[in-house]
């Protein structure tokens, strides 16, 4: 699975193999003004059972943390050549064509390469489509100097981070979530294409050794902050998502001029780490359960000087980890208003279950600005029809907190990078709990892609 982002903490780093060479990331240019237009695609689910895949994940987070790796990354003051936080694979995938070619990826906002399987392929994962072949492309291009000296290339945020004068022979990159779970091979340009929309020159990896099980994708379209990410190439500077709770139902993604609040939304300011710019951080502050407003001390999700806790929003990650001082006010809120003796939910992973509860509490986050977001059940329970067990999907952490696809269902979340905002309104409505996922999705005006 590719690699959970648990602690988004992703570091996105990328190690580019030229000569002892390390790239670091570059953060867009402040002030950068974005370019007109915008474009629509849609999201799919990943068509797993839900109960199964939030126990393989869960499986997976054990394990890291039993390995000191997520604390390692907290604690410590990460470099740019460490590694990512070992992630899972992530709920929703994108489809589109590079070249004329078609590929499946899954859409991750804390990543900061794009990159796909490549043929000739040394060792590949299995995927649903065929390999991507670049001689099969008459617009692909390896990377390098000359494609910076170009006239016809002038993103000069991608040339100052790869810098392919230091590989004239061409540039190879590594990307690692885990020990098993990696890809290595070398950087290209290509024309992207989603629907009738198509973007030239997008600077992807070409993944000839990749390891590790990626729910039959071809890759990663990243979406974070950083100079190489789907993103930042694109230059339009906002984008926009509404993860659907059906795993029936197509969610929408927009981008530039397409990525907009259709109703009265709400806006937050983004919070920014600069030891980690790849990351979207946002400024929860405290949280209801039912009509109680808990009273989280302010210290618990506030972002430190060395770069850990904070909050970071995940689209590759379903479960939400709050900071352990948070996480135990919300658990004991649950307690005492779902008002059932508590049963055992390890073989799921999860901390907090009941025996069919007639009802949950709702939730409301409250973030900067006096904004808050009322969520339904469907955000934050997981029901096990096989045993009528019903359990929280919220999870303790230390040193970050992170809000997963799950809770951001049924919400369009609108990210703006140039005001460094993020606004959100419901696009969807959300009833009842039996299958875990029956909310309805009010479809955004989009493109289709196939």
């Amino acid at each position: 699975m590719m690699a959970l982002k648990l602690v988004l903490i992703v570091l996105i780093s990328l190690l580019f193999l030229c000569p002892s060479f390390t790239t670091s990331a570059v953060p867009r240019t402040t002030g950068l003004k974005p370019k007109p237009g915008g474009f629509g695609g849609i999201l799919r689910n990943n068509g797993k059972e839900l109960v199964n895949f939030v126990k393989d994940v869960l499986e997976e987070v054990a394990k890291d943390w039993a390995g000191g790796k997520l604390n390692d990354f907290i604690n410590g003051q990460p470099s740019q050549s460490s590694k990512q936080v070992p992630q899972s694979s992530g709920v929703y995938i994108i489809y589109f064509s590079i070249g004329n070619q078609n590929i499946s990826a899954e859409v991750d906002t804390s990543s900061g390469l794009i990159w796909t399987q490549c043929e000739p392929c040394a060792a590949c994962f299995q995927q649903s489509t065929p390999l991507y072949d670049p001689k099969k492309s008459s617009t692909f291009s390896n990377f390098t100097s000359l494609r910076c000296n170009s006239t016809s290339f002038s993103n000069s945020s991608v040339c100052q981070t790869v810098k392919p004068d230091l590989c004239p022979n061409g540039c190879e990159y590594l990307t690692s979530y885990s020990d098993d779970q990696n890809s290595t091979g070398y950087v290209g340009t290509d024309t992207f294409t989603f629907g009738t929309s198509s973007i030239p020159d997008i600077l992807f990896g070409c993944g000839t050794n990749n390891y590790g099980n990626y729910d039959n994708t071809s890759g990663v379209l990243s979406l974070g902050k950083g100079p190489l990410s789907f993103v930042s190439q694109l230059g339009y500077m906002r984008f926009s998502y509404c993860l659907s709770s059906d795993p029936t139902k197509e969610s929408p993604i927009n981008f530039g001029s397409f990525a907009v609040i259709k109703g009265s939304g709400q806006s937050t300011n983004l919070v920014t780490n600069n030891n980690l710019t790849d990351l979207y951080y946002i400024g929860l502050v405290d949280i209801t359960v039912g009509n109680t407003r808990l009273g989280i001390p302010s210290s618990t999700f506030t972002l430190k000087a060395n770069g850990s806790g904070g909050v970071v929003l995940s689209t590759s990650f379903p479960v939400t980890y709050l900071e352990q001082a948070g996480y135990d006010l919300v658990r004991q809120a649950f307690v005492s208003q779902v008002n059932l003796k508590t049963v055992n939910g390890t073989y799921l992973g999860l901390d907090l279950c009941f025996q069919s509860p007639k009802t949950w509490p709702i939730v409301t986050l409250h973030f900067d600005g006096d904004k808050k977001l009322v969520l339904n059940s469907v955000n934050y329970v997981l029901n096990d029809t096989s045993t009528g067990i019903e359990c929280l999907t919220i999870l303790p952490s230390s040193g970050i907190s992170v809000l997963g696809s799950f809770i951001q269902m049924d919400t369009n979340f609108v990210y703006d990078i140039e005001n460094s905002t993020i606004s959100f309104e419901k696009c969807g409505g959300s009833s009842s709990l039996p299958n875990l996922v029956t909310a309805m999705l009010i479809l955004l005006s989009m493109l289709t892609l196939f």
